[in-house]
This record gives structure tokens, sequence and C-alpha cells, in this order.
């Protein structure tokens, strides 16, 4: 390659290009506005590829289209299309899990809270009364939970990610994750306020004991139907051969096309491990207690009669709970198995 000043070159190869003109080519580097262009990879690819097959065709074949910015958009979309499964696998669990801790720590002191209510509609409370006082509690424990929530979340962006949070988008999230902590809050507290303000009379509601019910859930046996569907459409997918992740030719790759049925698999599984664990909380809180006070009998030592009683009390709670921390378990565990996949 010679570089030289386009008055030396024209010196030079202008008696040649009139001779020859096939001899002589003549190459423009163009920019396009990206202003113009699509914010999705996907949708950025199709349209730079329409537009470049466009200029070939009104050219008749009079030049050769080398489109840089095309294939760059390929490569692109591949990696948009690996952030939306890292959305689905890590953001989407995540979320959920801290909806679902949201509303259990807003909904921990239920049964105080309905002894509360009925303490109130004795002394003459009205229930626009009883749902204001529910508005104000759920209003600040979503605002005091939202403001530390938020202030760890992103002192952990910035030490472990080295997150810049001033830009306009991550402010955007944050305020959307406080008003989302906020409106779970409200949720939590008022529907069940507002519930027991017209279904509850004031005797059911300063009453201390903790009632079971068996849901229609657990009467259907829908947990084990979750989880045999999980593992026949995880055993349909593997057999078609599908995979989230390729490695042609040695070099590893996102396909482009995702089949968003392959996620259905975990997702059953996870609300089937969670409902088993419901259920399994409940059956050893209930009939089973003589096991339980076996399995306390090491820490209780004496204490483990008194301890086995008081569990055995609270089983809702305590079944809530369990399938709280098994549901985390289940999004860690397929978390930690789709990036050893992805690594190897």
């Amino acid at each position: 390659m010679l570089i030289i000043p386009i008055e030396e070159w024209h010196r030079l190869f202008d008696e040649q290009a009139g001779s020859r003109p096939d001899t002589i080519r003549l190459q423009i580097h163009a920019r396009v506005s990206r202003s113009n262009l699509p914010s999705d990879p996907q949708a950025a690819f199709v349209m730079t590829t329409g537009q470049g097959h466009n200029f070939e065709a009104r050219m008749s074949g009079g030049a050769a289209l080398s489109n840089n910015l095309a294939a760059t958009l390929d490569a692109s979309r591949a990696d948009a299309l690996y952030a939306h499964i890292l959305f689905l696998f890590l953001g989407a669990p995540g979320a959920a899990t801290a909806a679902l801790l949201t509303i259990a720590l807003a909904r921990s002191d239920a049964a105080a809270r309905k002894r509360r209510q009925a303490l109130l509609r004795l002394r003459g409370a009205t229930n626009t009364v009883l749902l204001q006082i529910a508005a104000v509690e759920a209003l600040a424990i979503g605002t005091v939970g939202s403001v530390l929530g938020g202030g760890l979340g992103i002192l952990a962006s910035v030490a472990l990610l080295a997150a810049s949070l001033s830009a306009l988008p991550s402010l955007l999230w944050c305020a959307i994750a406080a008003t989302m902590g906020i409106c779970l809050s409200l949720a939590a507290i008022l529907l069940p306020a507002w519930w027991d303000a017209r279904h509850f009379t004031i005797v059911a509601g300063r009453s201390r004991i903790d009632r079971t019910s068996r849901p229609l859930w657990l009467l259907s046996y829908l947990d084990l139907f979750l989880l045999g569907t999980a593992g026949l459409i995880f055993w349909k997918t593997a057999a078609s051969g599908y995979q989230i992740v390729l490695a042609p030719e040695g070099v590893a790759a996102i396909a482009i096309a995702i089949d968003y049925w392959a996620f259905l698999a975990p997702l059953l599984f996870w609300l089937g491990m969670a409902m088993l664990a419901l259920r399994v909380t409940r059956r050893l809180l209930g009939s089973s207690r003589i096991l339980v006070s076996h399995l306390i009998g090491p820490v209780g030592r004496a204490m483990t009669p008194l301890v086995a009683a008081a569990l055995a009390r609270q089983p809702n709670r305590l079944a809530n709970a369990t399938a709280l921390a098994t549901l985390a378990i289940a999004f860690a565990a397929s978390t930690a198995i789709f990036n050893a996949t992805y690594q190897s």
C-alpha cells in the first residue's frame, strides 16, 4: 500500500485511466447517519442491509458495496439476544424474588395488623379510616424500603461493577424500581386490609390463632403437575436438538432465533418447587410434629416440645418463608448452570 497526494496520483495515473479505465478503481468511504437507525440492533441490521441492497440495485452492477455497518450490527444483534437471555435468567428471577420478598415482609405483620384493625372497629372506626391508616403504613414501609434498597443497590453497582448512575436511563430505572416497591407494599397491605374490613367480624379479627386452610392448588396437586410439565417440556426441547449457545467451527455464538419455549421448563420448575416446598412444610408442621421435634432436638434440647408447638401454630408463615428460600436457591442454581454452560 502506498499513500500519495491526489495531485501526484493524477500525474501518474490519468493517462492510464484514459487508455485502460478498467484497471483504475475509485473507492469511496461513506458514513451513514446513526441518528436515523433504530435502537434495536436486529431492526437496525435489517434496515441497513435493505439500504445496501437498494444501493446495489440502483447502481446496476456499476459499483461493489462493502457494508461494514451491517457486518458490525450482525455481530451486535447476537450480543443483544445474549443480553435478553441474561435478563431472563438473571434479571427476571431476581425481580420476581424481590417482589415476593417485598410482599412477604409487608405481610409479616398481618395477624397483628388484623387485631389492631378489629380493635379500631370496636371503637367506632369506619372502613375509610381503616384504609387510610393502612395506606399511610404501607406508604411509609414502601418508601423507607425503596430508599434503603435503592441506596444499597447503587453502592453495590458502583463498588462491584464500576457503574455510572449519572445517566438519565439509570436514574429512570432507579425511579421505576422505587415506584414498583412502593406499589407492591401498598398492594400487599391495602388489599388484605380492605378484604378484612368487609368480610371479617371483630371477634374473628381479634383471634390469635393462625388458622390453616387447604387452598385449591394443594388439593389439586398443582405442584406435581407443574413439575411433570416442566420435565416433559425439557425432554421435548432437548430431543429437538435446540441449543441457546452455538459453536460453529469452535467460535461460540448466540442462536439468532431464540426459542422462548425453552425458558418455559425452568419457569414451571421454579413454580412447582416453590409449591412443593409449601406442601412439604405444611405437612411437616401439621401431622408430622414428631419429626419436627426430632429435627430440632439437638438444638432445642429441653425446649424442643415448646419450640415444635410454636412452629406448628404458624405453618402458613413458615411455609411461605420456606417457599421463598426454595425459589431463591432454584434461581441461583439455574443461573449457575447457565453461566457454566456458556463459559464452556
